[in-house]
This record gives C-alpha cells, structure tokens and sequence, in this order.
C-alpha cells in the first residue's frame, strides 16, 4: 500500500507530505483546487512523462517521493532481476532539475524512467476521468482478462519473445536493404570497371594516341611543310646537301695546308651525312603518312572515351584511371554476400514466431474462459448498482498479425436490459452506465489482482442517490483488499471512506497553493454537508452528513 507521499516544487503545490492509510481513503475539493494536480504528481513518481510546465517555481528543483509498504512478488522479481534492494519500505522517487532534465530512482538508486514504470503499473491502478474513453480499447480490456486468467508470466514470455522477434524483423529488414544495396552497388561497380577493362589500359600509349590523332589530323599540312623541307635539303641545284658538297670540295683542296683544315672537313661531312639522313627520314616519314579517316574516327572515339572517364571519376590525369581500375577490383574481392546472414535470420524469425502463435493461443484460450467469469461478476455487481438487467461481454476475435498482446482483438459489448441488442459500449452506454460498468470492472478485477492500491479519479461521475450510496459501499469492500484512493464530489461515498483528505487552495499575495488537510471526524460531517447542500452548510446537511458518516 502507498503509505507516503512527498511532493515539493510541483504545479500549485509547493510543499506537501501526505501519511496514507490502509482502507478506503476519499478526497474531496472544491473544482480548481487541485486534486488532478496531486494525481498528476502521483503519476510522475510511477512513471509517466514528465509535463515540464508543471513544475513549480523556476530554478528549484521538483521532487515526487512515494513510500510503499509492500512484499508482492510481482515488486520483489522487479527488485531482484534489476540488482535492487529489497527492503520492507520501497521508495519510488522522481526529481525534474532546473532546466528540465528528469531522475527517476527506486531505494534511492538511479533507474531508468522505464523501470520506474513497471515498478508503478505493478504497485498501483489509477483510474483517471479520461479512462471511460479507453474502456472499449484493446490496450485496456487485454490486461484486464489476463488479470483475471493469471496470466502474468504467460504476457512476460509473450513480451519479451515479441520485443526479440520484432527486433529480428527490424534487422532482417535491415540486411535484406544492405544486400539489395550491395547487389546494386556491385552491379554498377562491375559495369564501371568493364569499361575500364574495355580500354585495356596496360597496354595503352595514351600519350602516343593523342600524338597520332594530331598527326593524323594534320597531315596535309604536315606534308606540304615536310615536303618544302625536303625539297630544301636535296634540290640539284642550291639545295643544302649540294651546297655542303661544293663546299667540301672547297675544303679537300687546302686541307693539305693546314692541319686544322681536316677536322673541319670532318665536321663538315659529319654535317652532310646527318642532313642526308634527315632529308631521308623526311622522306620516310611522308611516304608512311596517309591520310586515313576511319583510323582518325577510331582515334577520336578512344580519346573521347579517355576524357570522359578522366571526368567521370574527377581525374587530373589519364594515368589515374589505372589506379581507379585496381581499386574497383579490390572493392569487388571485398563485396561479401550477405546471403547466408539473412537466411539464418528469417530461420529465427520463422521459429519465433511460431513460438509466439503457440504463446498466443494460449493466452486467447485463456482469455476466453476469463471473459465468461468476468462477464458474470460484472453482471452480479452491476445488479448491486442498479442495473439489474444490464450485461458486458466480452467479444475476443482472431487479428490477422500478432500484437503485443497475441493475436486477439476485443470488443467490450453492452446491453441496458435483457430485450437489448449487445452494442459497443461506448455506443450505447451513458455516462451514468459508463461510470457504474468501470467501477464494476475495477470491483471485479481487484478480487483477482495482487494489486496493493487502486486510485480512482471521479469514477461516480453521472451516479447520485442510492446509486452512489452503492458504489460507495462498493468501494469499502473493495478496499477490504487493496487500498482505496477515491477522488469523489459525492458525500454518500465520502462518508463511507475510513480516512478522507480535503484538497484547498490558498492565495498568498499574488500566489496561490494546493493544500492537502487530513479531516478529523467534526471537519469530516463540515466538509460532507458542504457537498450536500453547496456553500451554505444548512441544519439539514449536518444533520445528513452525520447519519451518512454512521453507516
């Protein structure tokens, strides 16, 4: 049971130490008082997301602490698989520092805000106002009939094969993308690298190619000029080899003069036999020069291909391609298949499913024996709420893929009276019928769950008169089980509470505050008459309000 709770620096509250008993506890306040805020509160210390607009003045720390005096197996498995101390009290503490960032703790040892929460779910049930809206839902009905089956070690095995198989999805997914991607990445990989190959560039004068095609080109113009240059070197009469010729012949008749006289001779031989030989190079060279246009097509394909893949891979030379030949082949030795992974991937996500489907039928044969027991406790309690005729049902259906609770759907269905059609609940109850099947609910599930507290937020909304003196009654013997917080407008169920707080807001200055006051018995029959008769507490209200306190 929540024996403590500790609030600084939250909301409207700025510093509140509530002592919780055991039994029924009731907590009345004026509209704006602040009771949501000490239920907000309390949801912070089990879990829930922290609103940070709620916390108190800026620049002081917030601070929920809630103490429980509890030995359920449920806490004690939660302690012990996480490496925590299992102590008589257990503290559940959570603190918002300036600047937003949340602490959770558990004995005052730091834990992770999902933690805390299972630590919450498993201490206490909160009902809040907004909770009829989720009555009809999957999330809500689902645990209530696994409550009722037992089947809380069954969901445990369920939840963590379910997390691991949708993880096993999740990275299945994952390596069948990478190995679409590797496949693609090498398909183009071998296309840029046959390209390449194509050119056979081992063996390609890059450098000679491009001479060529400018020869090639060029070669009229070349032939002309080499001509003329022949033409220069060989002619009869004045051409430069005759005229070096003449001028040995000068030479070779005074050499014998001077011994000098050779050595130029010599030179000047040497001078004709190498004009000689470059006049026939010249000739060699025009006889070997053709003209061929299918070789200058051939040429400027090649050269284009060459500049094209300089630019494709950024290259500043025609040289690099080879480099980026031999890195391509390298990147290719290097592609694994992840064939083989993913294979035995989706062998493992195979069998956990199966395992899954086994564990779900399980729970959905389980849930259906749980419907019909629940259904008929319900249909007694709501006889005692006046609702004599009134039935729930709970209709459990195959879902085509599994979910976090199995594979089962449900529809909470309702009929009024026995001659009634069943409907979905939310579209036929009102919400005085609404009010009375969820108090029913929680009666009827308190009697088959290891809960320690069950809070229960204004559910005796739309009930008055004997009708609440009922559910009243109703609560009483439900905190016979488990404690009972109950936040109530109506005094014929605060009367029946054993302990009752009353929420008050003061202004101070410019200021307001929650205040949260234990009522001794006197304050007790002030505060229930004011709920009979409003602000002005009349004789009669008194007078009420001690016959209901008597009950």
């Amino acid at each position: 049971m929540l024996s403590q709770l500790i609030v600084q620096n939250y909301a409207l509250i700025e510093n509140v130490n509530i002592q919780w008993n055991p039994g029924f506890t009731a907590i009345t306040g004026e509209t704006g008082s602040g009771k949501s805020i000490l239920l907000g509160a309390l949801g912070l210390v089990l879990g829930e997301r922290a609103d940070l607009s709620l916390a108190g003045e800026p620049g002081k720390k917030c601070v929920v602490e809630a103490t429980f005096k509890t030995q359920i197996s449920e806490v004690i498995d939660l302690l012990r698989d996480n490496d925590l101390d299992v102590e008589e009290d257990l503290i559940l503490r959570r603190e918002i520092v300036p600047g937003g960032r949340s602490r959770a703790f558990v004995n005052d040892s730091p834990v992770t805000l999902e933690l805390l929460g299972a630590f919450g779910r498993a201490l206490v049930d909160v009902h809040s106002q907004h909770e009829h809206l989720a009555i009809g839902s999957r999330n809500f009905l689902l645990p209530l009939l696994d409550g009722v089956s037992g089947n809380a070690s069954l969901c445990r095995d369920f939840n963590i094969e379910f997390k691991e198989w949708k993880l096993e999805l999740a990275r299945l997914a994952e390596l069948e993308d990478r190995e679409a991607r590797s496949k693609m990445d090498e398909d183009y990989l071998r296309f840029q690298l046959a390209e390449l190959d194509a050119l056979n560039l081992d063996k390609l004068d890059i450098t000679g190619i491009e001479q060529e095609l400018e020869t090639l080109t060029n070669a009229e113009e070349i032939r002309k000029q080499l001509g003329l240059a022949h033409s220069a070197l060989e002619r009869e009469e004045n051409g430069a080899l005759d005229i070096i010729q003449q001028a040995l012949g000068q030479l070779n008749k005074v050499t014998r003069y001077n011994d000098k006289l050779p050595l130029i001779s010599e030179r000047l031989e040497a001078s004709r036999r190498e004009i000689a030989d470059i006049a026939e190079d010249i000739e060699r060279f025009m006889q070997h020069l053709v003209f061929d246009t299918s070789r200058i097509q051939e040429l400027t394909e090649l050269s284009g291909t060459l500049f094209t893949l300089k630019q494709k891979h950024r290259l500043q030379e025609y040289t690099d391609l080879i480099a980026v030949r031999d890195e391509m082949r390298d990147k290719l030795e290097g592609l694994g298949s992840l064939e083989s992974d993913i294979a035995a991937l989706r062998a493992r996500c195979t069998a956990t499913k199966s395992r899954l489907e086994k564990i779900a039928t399980q729970l959905s044969d389980s849930r259906k024996k749980a419907a019909l027991t629940l259904a008929a406790e319900i249909r007694e309690i709501l006889a005692e709420l006046r609702m004599v005729q009134a039935e729930i049902r709970f209709e459990l259906s195959a879902e085509p893929e599994l979910n976090e609770y199995g594979k089962d759907g449900v529809i909470l269905a309702f009929r009024p009276t026995s001659s009634s059609p069943f409907k979905p609940i939310r579209k036929i109850a009102s919400g005085g019928e609404l009010s009375r099947v969820m108090i029913a609910l929680k009666a009827a599930i308190s009697a088959h769950r290891e809960l320690p507290t069950l809070i229960l937020d204004e559910v005796d909304t739309g009930v008055s008169g004997e009708v609440a003196s009922r559910v009243g009654k109703l609560m009483k013997n439900m905190a016979s089980r488990s404690q009972v917080i109950a936040i109530t407008h109506l005094p014929q169920i605060a009367g029946q509470a054993d302990t009752h707080y009353k929420v008050s807001k003061e202004t101070l200055g410019d200021k307001s505050y929650t205040q949260v006051t234990s009522l001794s018995k006197e304050e007790r029959i002030q505060e229930i008459a004011s709920l009979i008769s409003g602000t002005k507490t009349t004789p009669a209200a008194l007078k009420q309000a001690r016959e209901l306190l008597e009950l």
